[in-house]
């Protein structure tokens, strides 16, 4: 059995959507967390950015293309904020228009009609980035704010890196 690119965002797709419901419904309502509504947020940005990519290979894919890019980007934004959030710190927003201006730049030059993988490496780049924003705000907390506060920054880490 084969599974193709398509039936793995799909997939994806419905894990980020139960998530996000699960994250919504058992953690962010019953605490109103900012960290747990960052987590929703980059859910969503994740899920349609998964989404987007479906239209590959249509005649939407040069938008679309650019859109999954960008809305994955944001994601992970959204979970560098969410990290930012537990030392009680609003995000920057160079973050949040900055890096996914560069995203959709580098992705709409590249030519995303026929370009499947346009703006490839700005996209990795920037998820790099913030993924790597997220660990540094986890490494900074305090050392007794979490026994899983150094695993998840080292997660974090060696996800960026």
């Amino acid at each position: 059995m084969v599974l193709d690119t398509s039936t793995l965002r799909v997939a994806f797709g419905v894990m980020a959507f139960v998530l996000g419901l699960l994250f919504y419904f058992s953690a962010y309502r019953t605490t109103r967390s900012p960290y747990s509504g960052w987590w929703c947020v980059a859910l969503v940005f994740f899920l349609s950015g998964s989404a987007a990519f479906l239209l590959n290979g249509t005649a939407q894919q040069w938008w679309a293309n650019t859109l999954g890019n960008v809305l994955l980007v944001l994601g992970s934004a959204a979970v560098w904020a969410g990290a930012r959030s537990l030392r009680e710190v609003p995000p920057l927003r160079w973050v949040f228009a900055g890096v996914p201006l560069v995203t959709l730049v580098a992705s709409a030059v590249d030519n995303p009609g026929t370009n499947t993988w346009s703006g490839g490496a700005v996209l990795l780049a920037a998820m790099c980035l913030t993924v790597g924003l997220a660990s540094r705000e986890l490494w900074r907390l305090e050392p007794g704010y979490s026994r899983v506060r150094v695993p998840m920054a080292a997660a974090a880490a060696g996800l960026s890196a």
